[in-house]
């Protein structure tokens, strides 16, 4: 933009007298006024919202449509990913309102600046964006309401619990509360032996699994529940199956004393669970049973064994006892002397226990439970288990297949706590 200016040039000129001469210019003044650059910022709040609410959103539902999703319908991950995208988009708000207030300011100062992208932006701002607060709110609301809170177990069944066996497979139905992120249920028999359930909203609510334990009553020993915050319930859930067994089952283990002197006698005590077709230490003339337990000392060597049994005519072995409607019972010991070479042997007939050993203490080593059943004179079946006790406190069956079903196994750990008996001069 050019000026310009008329300078009034007066000039007085003296020379011999006095005169006087006036004389007017005009010029051109030729200064340039620069418009300043336009306000900017380092991000297109269109293309974003564009991308993270239209092109990236997942509409799994349904009654979604290409711009809306159905915040009842949606999945978790559709949903959540609907929140996180309009958190992102709304994280601008802040940079945006100040972008869009310096904007306003420059072009009331320069309305000629004034283009079809900024009004395409101000439109934006006035009609989509607005609305991207209140829905952020209301989508963060939704998902707490739908995917928080306490979890619930709807439904667990296993469809072939009547046919359940030892090495059988066990087939699996339950549901969940769609706020279950993950649920881990432990069902635990009277040996400790644990069956581990992991269930989850994304996977199928069907599932098998083998029963590769001792079988026996399982009901639940925890249940711990997490929704989709991260929070963890711990939750009280009754149920429970059974696993069908054809052996002998010892359920528990244990010494009557904790220390003993030469001239003295100790017991171990066991408990036993019965099969359905099979009692052990049974008054049926048809069957004899036999217990044997050995103990070992220093260094883990055997060092001593006892034995009790009865006979078709209910003989009782005196170096023992058992009680078959309890189902409990013990072998006796009788420790004759201490000194280094340890040994052991039965009296009368096997009707008393004893052993020799150096001072030490001792742990239970293996238990042999072995029922006969007399066909006729001339012919019999023997039903034998046997259990070896490692030292890391676990029993660990090792004789015969056990499995009901299919499955082939011969080799379980159950949870005995292992005690142990002191020998003393």
């Amino acid at each position: 933009m050019k000026k310009v200016f008329t300078i009034l040039l007066l000039l007085i000129v003296a020379c011999g007298g006095s005169s006087e001469d006036t004389t007017t210019t005009s010029i051109e003044d030729t200064t340039t006024t620069t418009i300043p650059p336009v306000p900017k910022v380092d991000f297109d709040i269109i293309d974003i919202y564009n991308s993270k609410l239209r092109t990236e959103l997942c509409k799994d539902s349904p009654n979604s449509s290409k711009v809306n999703i159905d915040i009842e319908t949606a999945s978790e991950s559709c949903l959540k990913q609907y929140r996180d995208n309009l958190e992102t988009v709304f994280s601008y708000a802040e940079n945006l309102e100040t972008y869009i207030t310096e904007l306003n300011t420059y072009l009331e100062s320069y309305p000629s600046a004034m283009t079809e992208e900024y009004t395409t932006l101000f439109q934006f701002v006035n009609d989509d964006y607005q609305a991207v607060p209140e829905t952020y709110g209301i989508v963060a609301n939704k998902y707490l309401e739908r995917f928080g809170g306490e979890p619930e177990l709807l439904n667990l069944d296993i469809l072939n619990k009547d046919e359940l066996g030892v090495g059988c497979k066990a087939e699996l139905e339950y549901s969940l509360t769609e706020n279950t992120k993950k649920a881990e249920i432990i069902f635990e028999n009277n040996v400790g032996e644990e069956i581990k359930l992991n269930l989850s909203n994304n996977t199928e609510n069907f599932r098998s699994f083998s029963m590769v334990n001792s079988g026996g009553l399982f009901t639940v020993k925890s249940a711990i529940f997490s929704n989709y915050l991260g929070e963890t319930y711990s939750k009280n859930i009754d149920s429970e199956f059974y696993v069908k067994f054809k052996h002998i089952k010892i359920t528990k283990i244990y010494f009557d004393k904790e220390k003993v002197s030469p001239g003295e006698s100790f017991k171990v005590y066991f408990e036993w669970e019965n099969p359905e077709n099979l009692t052990f230490f049974t008054n049926d003339k048809l069957y004899d049973s036999n217990i044997l337990i050995t103990l070992k000392g220093p260094d883990l060597y055997p060092v001593g064994q006892g034995v009790a049994f009865s006979d078709n005519l209910y003989q009782q072995s005196t170096a023992g006892y058992w009680d078959m409607d309890k189902k409990y019972g013990y072998v006796e010991f009788h420790l004759d002397a201490i000194r280094e070479n340890a040994t052991s042997g039965q009296q009368d007939g096997g009707r008393r226990n004893w052993i020799i050993g150096p001072e030490a203490e001792y742990f239970l080593e293996t238990i042999s439970l072995t029922m006969t059943e007399h066909l006729n004179d001339y012919s019999f079946q023997t039903y034998y288990l046997g259990y070896d006790i490692r030292p890391d406190d676990d029993f660990e069956y090792v004789f015969g297949n056990i499995s009901i079903c299919d499955i082939y196994f011969e080799r379980i750990n159950i949870n005995i706590p292992q005690e142990s008996i002191k020998f003393e001069k």
